[in-house]
């Protein structure tokens, strides 16, 4: 018996000691290399866009088609990817598989937006 009058010593009662987590440096460096790229290309694309609109709208055109066409694609792969990470199956994976995942679906989203991008209002 304990000398507390507890049946069972006190080191069984604490909560289950969580294993070590590997060191998982190269999956980092993918997730890092996708999410730069996605996020050095999309920026000034973005930025572009956003100019053009402004300038539309300084010279009196319609500019809210034309943010739909260039943005909303960009707003539904947004959807996509963020129902797909927290998706049951993703969740379950490691962050760093999760991440990568995402950030390697993620990685075209710049150049299909590039290709759309029209240079103009019409």
């Amino acid at each position: 018996m304990h000398p507390h009058g507890h049946p069972l010593p006190s080191t069984l009662h604490r909560p289950p000691a969580r294993a070590p987590r590997r060191e998982r440096r190269g999956v980092m460096a993918l997730v890092a290399v996708c999410w730069g790229l996605t996020g050095m290309t999309l920026g000034p694309i973005l930025y572009g866009v956003g100019a053009l609109a402004v300038m539309g709208a300084a010279e009196g055109l319609p500019v809210g088609g034309y943010l739909v066409r260039t943005l909303g694609p960009v707003v539904v792969w947004a959807a996509v990817l963020t129902a797909l990470a927290f998706a049951p199956g993703v969740r379950r994976l490691a962050r760093e598989t999760g991440l990568l995942l995402t950030g390697v679906l993620a990685v075209p989203a710049p150049p299909v937006l590039a290709c759309r991008l029209p240079l103009g209002f019409r």
